[in-house]
């Protein structure tokens, strides 16, 4: 008979609260003793443990780090961090996202010692990839994390469902299947990731749908190929009235504030 508590060769997550870990530097410590696992904390101060990511998904997530570290060096103005990047976001949210870009001029505020250890702000662009034992729901939730720290603009790349969801402080979450291409402008300009995320699945979901779409006749769409289209969905936004897409201009938006480096004037509807 079995005895083990889990297999770690086996997918698996675990949330425990954790308030011995409330120190950044004993947070460190212990995700330095367990650095197999990706550990992260939301704002509450509860722990997540995540068994390490599969090939597919580290294959995934090399690729569209090299491809955002080629941009930023061309572009000169800001630095990019992997999936073992952490970031102190707001109240006790320690997280890791599989990339990030982050401001050179904001950066030059952080000591050299802090940079060696969890960085004390949020970066400015953050990417989170899908692996096959994520929940949407919970991504999300993690995406509003980010934007209330002060992310200027975030993706949440699902190769699971063949989706992309972008997301911007105060807007409409733009979802499109499987594009051919996702832009960062205005806030990255010139950043562009391009299709290869979803290989040859999303090839064929955006010809079935390029096929519904242009295809002869006149009739309605179905409902899988409106799955396919690229679509705007409004979500709550944090401690906000949901019942309309509005202009968010949260407190931490000054370009000097601790919580992030987007400014109101980077916010557009």
């Amino acid at each position: 008979m079995a005895t083990e508590l889990l297999r770690r060769d086996q997918p698996f997550v675990l949330r425990q609260s954790r308030p011995d870990l409330a120190d950044d530097a004993a947070f460190l410590e212990f995700r330095q003793a367990h650095a197999d696992l990706r550990i992260e904390s939301d704002e509450a101060g509860t722990l997540t443990i995540m068994s390490p990511s599969g090939w597919r998904s580290a294959n995934r997530n090399a690729h569209i780090t090299a491809q955002l570290l080629a941009w930023a060096r061309r572009d000169g103005s800001g630095e990019v961090s992997d999936s073992s990047g952490l970031f102190r976001l707001r109240d006790k949210a320690r997280r890791t996202p599989d990339a990030a870009w982050t401001r050179r001029d904001r950066l030059a505020q952080v000591s050299p010692e802090q940079q060696e250890g969890i960085l004390p702000i949020a970066p400015d662009f953050v990417i989170e990839l899908r692996s096959p034992t994520d929940q949407v729901a919970s991504l999300l939730a993690k995406m509003d994390e980010y934007l209330a720290a002060g992310v200027c603009l975030g993706w949440l790349i699902d190769p699971v469902e063949q989706r992309t969801y972008e997301l911007r402080p105060g807007q409409a979450v733009v979802v499109q299947r499987a594009p051919r291409l996702l832009r960062g402008d205005p806030e990255l300009l010139g950043w562009s990731s391009t299709s290869t995320l979803f290989g040859d699945r999303g090839a064929r979901a955006r010809s079935r749908a390029e096929g519904g779409a242009h295809g002869g006749g006149q009739r309605a769409a179905t409902s899988s190929e409106a799955a396919m289209a690229p679509t705007a969905v409004v979500r709550p936004m944090r401690k906000r009235d949901s019942s309309s897409v509005q202009l968010w201009r949260p407190p931490w938006g000054s370009r000097n504030s601790p919580y992030g480096g987007c400014r109101v004037s980077d916010f557009r509807v």
